[in-house]
């Protein structure tokens, strides 16, 4: 067939709409078949570059949209589809460098919003990062990246967010390389907030911990002299203010839970008194300054790694 009677047999179609019969027909008609290597060779090659495409800048109605979402719903691609398309895939630079508009952007950011994934969703994402670890290259890139970006400056989690990102990290224990790259990391960073003898955060290697502060650290070695199991910073408790309430230490012997608080803020009493009313049947310990210098002139010149004067 000549390329011009192709060219006016496409014409002729354009614009025409099948029956819903004739579309039932058509798709009987070819469930089943298979292109050959050469076909689809063929079809491949003449859809690169095509600029004659009808369909180039042409925008689906909305109603035409819901039936291909309709349509695709709960179709899973098999393994072998999804191995092709990787293989199709790799090395493709046809969108390399293709910068979106802000207002696709926006487009973008609003089909996005309120989309909540699935338990198995997150359950495959997870499975497939798992292992995954990037390279130097890739590290130097976010990191550039990065410097200096103030997409989230000012940017305040809700209470709900904070909760279920307090809830999600409740028992995750880090490994002790992680602790060390973080303390070192906490190390290395200049903070605005007020300084003070007690509130110094880093990786103790005697404990083999992350310790939040030095008065936190003295005990836990108190409480390591004396025998004790303790579990530092065991769990969260969730109270009737949405925030979450985590206890410095858990004493196993006694079940008791202990809190160190050198500089107490409104904020952390109030907590800490919420906690106390909603939790009244829990062994709980205060300990403030007095209780403190009183453990540290007991065993300060006992035990190895004090810190402080």
């Amino acid at each position: 067939m000549k390329e011009e009677t192709k060219r006016k047999l496409s014409l002729a179609h354009l614009g025409k709409k099948f029956s819903e019969e004739h579309k039932k027909k058509l798709s009987l008609a070819k469930k089943g078949k298979k292109l050959s290597e050469e076909h689809k060779k063929k079809l491949s090659l003449a859809s690169k570059n095509n600029k004659g495409c009808f369909s180039l800048g042409h925008i689906h109605t909305e109603e035409v949209k819901k039936k291909i979402s309709l349509a695709k719903k709960g179709k899973k691609r098999t393994e072998e589809q999804k191995r092709k398309l990787s293989i199709v895939k790799k090395g493709n630079k046809n969108c390399l460098g293709h910068k979106h508009t802000d207002k696709t952007k926006k487009k973008i950011s609003e089909a996005s919003k309120g989309r909540i994934k699935t338990e198995e969703t997150r359950k495959k994402l997870s499975i497939t990062n798992k292992g995954k670890k990037h390279t130097d290259e890739t590290k130097k890139k976010l990191s550039l990246i990065n410097k200096g970006n103030q997409n989230c400056l000012g940017f305040k989690h809700t209470d709900k967010t904070k909760k279920n990102m307090s809830i999600a990290h409740i028992g995750k224990k880090l490994s002790k390389e992680t602790r060390k790259k973080m303390s070192i990391a906490y190390s290395s960073q200049k903070h605005n907030t007020f300084k003070t003898t007690w509130s110094k955060g880093f990786f103790r290697e005697d404990l083999g911990l992350y310790v939040r502060s030095t008065w936190e650290a003295n005990l836990l070695r108190i409480f390591n002299y004396l025998g004790l199991h303790v579990i530092y910073e065991p769990r969260g408790f969730e109270l009737s203010n949405n925030q979450i309430y985590i206890p410095d230490f858990w004493v196993l012997e006694t079940d008791e839970l202990i809190e160190v608080k050198g500089w107490m803020l409104d904020e952390s009493r109030n907590k800490i008194d919420l906690f106390q009313k909603e939790y009244p049947d829990i062994l709980f310990e205060l300990i403030r300054k007095d209780e403190y210098n009183e453990y540290k002139r007991e065993f300060k010149d006992l035990i190895p790694n004090w810190e402080g004067k």
